[in-house]
């Protein structure tokens, strides 16, 4: 890439098609990375036992929290500012740096309290050697940063698959020959050291030296305040692997966390690629308040038509999902996972609310929530633990539906985006979602139940798609929005 102004946001002519097709790049690329997932997680599932899985899973539970702290919320901060300079941008990178290396050096002397409060040796080495991945991390949040400021998605995502195709690959051969824990453990931090040689490579900013006075410090408030919700909400998010690695055995906790990370992949990689996109895009409209509240509702359309859809398969074929991407051995994930792609429903679009909060540098209220959400979530998940590892998902879904309406109100509140125009524009989608899984659910169990495994899968996932591509091409709205992103000038 050669070399050129990062720090210069503004809206030009370009602006609606290149945001649009940054968000084609990024979904493509985050498909990719979902197959990529999906297959690896398959492949180690058959290597590896579910006590691997779960092992890993009560690190990855402490370490996971420690790297919140990666980049101080700090990335965020140099996506939204609309006046940003070269030196304010390597001051912000030499603290990412110099505090990934202070986290690593906590994770390793923290780790003896990991394998003691567990009561397992081998989480000692597994948490001082998953730290190590901070520090890889740290070299790469600016650079990532100034090219999602840009608009440069087709670098990102291009770098985010090539990285972890690397990565996972080498790791599933060596799990293969080793059936070891170990390949796990690796995994993240051999993907992440090939994507941090390949942001240097492709983004030509570099930095200079530390200097004082050049106003940091603004940057810094910004980024205490989303750095304070990460904290907050990753108490709420990872409490359930928490509880049920206390109450239940280590393959117990690999039951639950590979459900819900089955769960999680296709609405996460929805979600993920899109952050970076909308977030730019809405922190330049920030100042145009029917503009902003447009664009929002145009990509929420979107996302409820694409979420809705994939929640429907994932449920209706749960127990097929399980068969054929975990294999025979974690039969006792099935129930676990139909019952968290309740959760499942509605995590896409309250995880756009965030976008609004980012984009209008609305932090403060954003920490607030985040106390809210997680002190009532993790109430819910000491009271569905008393029924055990199902409980904690049942609790974990009931309580993701009943927060539905006062999430969203306190969400758009004094914002541009109105919760009555919200609810018009995902009503459709959710309405054909919930007749249409009703609808699925008999045709599997009384058309399809003779059919074996692959051609019963295979025959309701067409099923699937020709509905909602025939839901899709009637909804006017959803092509005019279609039409509207990609030729906007």
């Amino acid at each position: 890439m050669t070399k050129e102004n990062y720090f210069v946001s503004k809206v030009d002519n370009s602006f609606g098609r290149t945001v649009a097709m940054g968000g084609i790049y990024s979904i493509v690329a985050q498909v990719c990375l979902l197959l990529l997932q999906i297959l690896s997680t398959s492949l180690l599932a058959r290597f590896l036992k579910p006590d691997d899985f779960g092992l890993v899973a009560l690190s990855v539970t402490f370490t996971g929290f420690i790297a919140i702290f990666k980049d101080l919320g700090l990335s965020m901060a140099t996506v939204q500012k609309n006046i940003l300079n070269h030196n304010q941008v390597s001051n912000l990178f030499w603290l990412n740096i110099g505090f990934c290396a202070l986290l690593s050096l906590l994770i390793a002397c923290l780790s003896p309290f990991v394998s003691l409060f567990y009561e397992d040796d081998r989480l000692l080495l597994i948490t001082i050697v998953s730290g190590l991945s901070l520090i890889v991390a740290g070299f790469t949040v600016q650079h990532q940063a100034l090219l999602r400021r840009n608009l440069h998605f087709k670098t990102l995502a291009i770098v985010n698959v090539v990285s972890a195709l690397l990565g996972n690959s080498v790791c599933v051969v060596w799990a293969y020959f080793s059936h070891s824990y170990w390949a796990l453990v690796l995994m993240p931090i051999l993907s992440a050291s090939i994507y941090a040689v390949a942001m240097w490579i492709f983004c030509s900013w570099r930095p200079s030296l530390f200097k004082r006075g050049v106003g940091t410090m603004s940057l810094l408030n910004y980024g205490k305040d989303m750095l304070h919700y990460g904290i907050v909400n990753y108490f709420a998010r990872n409490a359930d692997n928490f509880i049920v690695g206390k109450i239940g055995s280590p393959a117990d906790l690999g039951y639950y966390s590979r459900s819900y990370s089955l769960m999680l992949v296709p609405v996460g990689q929805l979600i993920s690629p899109l952050t970076g996109v909308v977030v730019s895009a809405l922190s330049r409209l920030q100042d145009n308040a029917v503009q902003f509240c447009r664009y929002y509702l145009q990509i929420v359309k979107l996302i409820s038509v694409l979420s809705f859809a994939l929640v429907s398969l994932m449920f209706i074929l749960s127990s097929e999902i399980i068969d054929i991407f975990l294999g025979g051995q974690w039969e006792a994930a099935k129930k676990i996972f139909s019952i968290l792609c309740f959760a499942a429903f509605w995590q896409p679009l309250m995880s756009s609310s965030g976008w609004v909060y980012s984009a209008l540098g609305n932090t403060k209220r954003f920490v607030k929530w985040g106390y809210i959400n997680s002190i009532s979530l993790i109430v819910v998940f000491l009271i569905g633990a008393i029924w055990g590892v199902e409980g904690v998902a049942y609790a974990y879904s009931i309580y993701m539906w009943l927060m539905v309406v006062p999430w969203f109100l306190f969400s758009f509140y004094r914002t541009p985006v109105s919760f009555g125009k919200f609810i018009k524009i995902i009503i459709k989608p959710l309405l054909f979602a919930v007749l249409f899984s009703v609808i699925g659910i008999c045709v599997k169990f009384y058309l399809l139940s003779s059919l074996t495994l692959i051609p019963k899968t295979v025959g309701m996932v067409l099923l699937i798609l020709v509905c909602w591509i025939l839901y899709v091409v009637s909804d006017k709205e959803i092509k005019y929005i279609v039409k509207h992103l990609m030729v906007r000038k």
